[in-house]
């Protein structure tokens, strides 16, 4: 027997840098053995319906030909001249999170008295069962409302041009990667006998603050 496969992915955009979508699939059963079952129809495991991005660059308006101090002797100009700042601002929702395969007896999943990295979800192990032998599965693969933890992301640079002659220029340039140094932790455990059970991982996924510093020749 064949399995037909499907998938479905509508997007819509809300203005420069912003993305809205949502990403289905439809293309396993949630018994693989029951050939009577037709395909589920759910959220992909890679969906993530809000990105935002935004980015800027900003020569500073000092010295020669700019608004302010644009009549500085050679020294002034030497400090003023040439500065400018960009940036790169990030936000992504998180990836779903996925369901834990055992049967849920409560009223509902999200988690009692607010969501914490010590209960991402409902993980109360009174609120489950483990499934019997050949008993089917009846719930989805994967939450669609409740995700990954996700943190906005802020990268700087400012960086200052000089010119050393009509041929050459050395551009200095200081750059921060996630300035604000915010941690994205990984997903929930959501695997019902083990004792971090619906609790987030202690390490991050994503890098801390990092700063360099560059130095290069133009000509």
């Amino acid at each position: 027997m064949t399995m037909l496969a499907a998938s479905r992915l509508t997007s819509h955009s809300h203005g420069p840098g912003i993305v809205s979508s949502k990403s289905f699939e439809s293309n396993h059963r949630l018994n693989s053995w029951n050939l009577e079952e037709p395909p589920v129809h759910q959220i992909t495991a890679l969906d993530k319906p809000k990105t935002l991005a935004l980015t800027g660059l900003w020569d500073l308006p000092f010295g020669w030909g700019r608004r302010y101090f644009n009549g500085v002797n050679k020294f002034g100009a030497a400090l003023l001249n040439g500065w400018a700042v960009d940036w790169i601002f990030t936000y992504s929702s998180g990836y779903p999170v996925p369901r834990p395969d055992a049967v849920f007896t409560c009223s509902s999943y999200s988690a009692p008295g607010g969501q914490n990295a010590a209960h991402w979800f409902n993980n109360d192990p009174s609120c489950y069962r483990t499934r019997s032998s050949y008993e089917l599965r009846g719930y989805d693969d994967r939450f669609a409302n409740i995700r990954n933890p996700a943190a906005p992301q802020l990268h700087l640079s400012v960086e200052k041009t000089m010119w050393l002659n009509d041929r050459y220029s050395l551009q200095l340039r200081g750059e921060a990667f996630n300035v604000m140094n915010s941690p994205i932790l990984p997903g929930p455990n959501t695997n019902l006998g083990n004792p971090r059970f619906g609790q987030l991982p202690l390490q991050q996924n994503n890098f801390p603050r990092y700063i360099q510093i560059a130095a290069k020749i133009i000509f």
